[in-house]
């Protein structure tokens, strides 16, 4: 008698190492509350089945980097199952290359901690006008990869800014976005700045090491979202530890 049971792929998740570009194989716990463990592949591969509903809340944890949580689309009745790298940033049990600029500090519990710079690195460009849908065009360094990062975007369709994630590569120097942009940006006049981003812990502590800054200081914007958005400016100064305080002012 057939099994007349199947599982059906909803989720693949790729871990990806922030720092290094490669994908992270050694196990890490990758969960959804409520549904059933993933299919951990040697490949770096997490593969979730037979999910219900539109949105998922993945969690992932790995004694070498910082915690991470994202909410994803799932696929409906008759859709491919959904594709997702993630990028995790090397925490404090990481063997970080001696020399390598850090930032720590503390925000209410539960934020996602944003930093850039327009100073600290080269800003990446468009190779063409961005016009609202749900695929860009971006000028960067060969050595630079964007599938699974965050960045931020000005330019006079937008002077106050906005932030996106980059989901996957459509082809060489094309993307797909999580979600379109608010608004449309001209490719004259359009920077694009990489983002990095933490979780605070139980604590509201966060680390992250900032791994491509190529002066020998610069100014970052640093951001907690939270209750509300907490903002602060900090000086950088290469190969040192910066701090940060990222707490309401009340607190």
């Amino acid at each position: 008698m057939a099994d007349s049971w199947s599982r059906r792929v909803s989720l693949v998740v790729m871990l990806i190492d922030d720092m290094t570009d490669k994908v992270i194989t050694g196990a890490a716990r990758v969960w959804i509350e409520g549904a059933p463990a993933p299919v951990r592949k040697s490949e770096g591969y997490y593969v979730f089945t037979n999910l219900t509903g539109e949105r998922a809340v993945v969690r992932i944890r790995h004694g070498m980097y910082e915690p991470k949580i994202f909410e994803t689309d799932l696929p409906q009745e008759g859709e491919p199952y959904a594709m997702r790298k993630v990028r995790l940033t090397p925490g404090r049990s990481y063997r970080l290359p001696a020399g390598t600029t850090c930032v720590e500090g503390r925000a209410e519990p539960g934020s996602r901690i944003l930093l850039f710079s327009r100073e600290g690195a080269k800003g990446l460009k468009l190779l063409y006008d961005y016009k609202g849908s749900r695929s860009i065009s971006i000028y960067h360094p060969a050595d630079l990869q964007l599938e699974g990062k965050m960045l931020r975007i000005e330019g006079k369709g937008s002077p106050e800014g906005e932030t996106f994630r980059v989901l996957s590569k459509e082809e060489e120097g094309t993307y797909i976005l999580e979600c379109p942009l608010a608004h449309e940006y001209k490719k004259i006049g359009t920077t694009l700045y990489p983002i990095y981003e933490a979780e605070t812990d139980e604590r509201g502590n966060f680390f992250l090491p900032i791994y491509r800054l190529n002066k020998a200081s610069a100014v970052f914007c640093c951001q907690a979202l939270g209750r509300e958005m907490v903002q602060r400016e900090i000086s950088l100064e290469k190969g040192a530890v910066g701090r940060v305080n990222l707490m309401h002012e009340e607190e």
